[in-house]
This record gives C-alpha cells, structure tokens and sequence, in this order.
C-alpha cells in the first residue's frame, strides 16, 4: 500500500501535532545536536570527567565510588574516535539520543503521541539534561537504562506481555551498573504492582 501523506497528517493533526510543532521540534532538535557536538569536542574535560577516563584506562566490574558502566561507555568511545574530548563524550551523547527515543515510546504509551513527542524533545533541550548528554558521568547511562526499564514494565503491564519484563530486568541491570540509586527502579516497580490489584498478577 503506497504511502499516503495526507492521512498521516491528518492522524497527527488528530493529536494535536502540527507541521509548525514538528518544525518546531526539528529545529531544536538539530540545534542542540549540532552545540552538542562542538562542545564535545572543543570543550576541556572537567575533573569528573578525567577521573571517569582513568577507570577506563583500568577495566574493571567496580570502582571505589561508583559501578563499572561508566568506564565502559568512555572506554568504547575512546577506541573509536581515540584519547580525546570527543571520544570521552560521545558514548554518553549517544546514550542521552537513545534515551529520547525510549522517553518518546514511553510517553507515548501512557499520555499519546503529543505528550510523547515534547518530552522527547524536553529531554535533548532542558539545560539539566542537554549538560547530561555532554558531560561523560555516569547520569547519561541511568537515564537511558532507566527509561529502557520504564518501558519494559509498561508492555509487561498494559500490554499483558511477558517479554516486557525481560526488558525491565535488563533496564535495572543497566541502571545498577551505572549508578546504585538504579535500585531504585526495582524497588518503584514493586510498590506499583503490590499497590494495584490487577497488577498483582504478575507476581
């Protein structure tokens, strides 16, 4: 069946989302990608961030203060692009873009394609989240985790899927091994289903 462009705007118009909104959003969208980029190349690594690369010169599965998917994330992205700025960044910028999608799915689940869309967005362009995606911490392997996780349970919940938890477990392992407050994904999750009667289930 040939693509029909009138319908699919029409369907988006349904939802609130204009040819302007999406213009919009495009635009930011690009516009922070592209600041991003440069920051990430011409901008001196803070001392978090050199101390980050030093675990990755030492692969191990912990570290003293924190878990090991850090050091994994900067120790792939200087194997590709080298000892540089870039390279320290770029595992964590591509992270923050993955996390837009997973933001978009989950969104999109529980608030429609509008809502979707503008968290999306909101998580490439709000300072606290743009400096996530350009800072090589460990923050941008949690979001991205966490939201992997976030999605899981809601197929495994709304969807009646089984396979979503699959998902949801690997989202808590990826969280804990980025940061220990990743638990806490786990420990929400519980209080959801124990909370709700038809939920209660999947036990």
């Amino acid at each position: 069946q040939p693509f029909n462009c009138e319908k699919l705007k029409s369907q988006m118009n349904a939802y609130g989302i204009s040819d302007r909104c999406l213009l919009t959003a495009g635009v930011l969208l690009f516009i922070t990608l592209c600041l991003r980029v440069v920051a990430m190349a011409q901008t001196t690594l803070v001392p978090e961030e050199a101390y980050y690369w030093m675990y990755a010169q030492h692969p191990s599965l912990s570290y003293y203060d924190h878990p090991p998917m850090v050091a994994w994330v900067i120790g792939a992205g200087t194997q590709l692009f080298g000892d540089t700025e870039f390279g320290v960044r770029i595992g964590g910028g591509l992270l923050m873009l993955g996390a837009s999608g997973l933001m978009y799915i989950f969104g999109r689940f529980w608030y429609g394609k509008k809502a979707a869309l503008i968290a999306a967005l909101l998580l490439q362009v709000l300072p606290v989240y743009f400096g996530t995606g350009l800072i090589a911490t460990m923050d941008s392997a949690l979001v991205f985790f966490w939201l992997a996780g976030l999605v899981g349970v809601t197929v495994a919940l709304r969807e009646d899927r089984a396979w979503g938890w699959y998902l949801a477990g690997l989202g808590l392992g990826g969280a804990m091994l980025s940061k220990y407050t990743g638990v806490f994904l786990g420990v929400g999750t519980l209080v959801v289903v124990i909370g709700s009667k038809p939920w209660r289930k999947h036990l």
